[in-house]
């Protein structure tokens, strides 16, 4: 699996709520 680090890059609303479901970070938002 190769990792690839982006700066600013641009992220939709879908992709980063996906994001945050995918990992344990939303359970942590208000």
């Amino acid at each position: 699996m190769e990792i690839t680090y982006k700066v600013n890059a641009s992220v939709s609303v879908e992709q980063f709520i996906a994001l945050m479901r995918s990992s344990s970070l939303g359970d942590r938002r208000p």
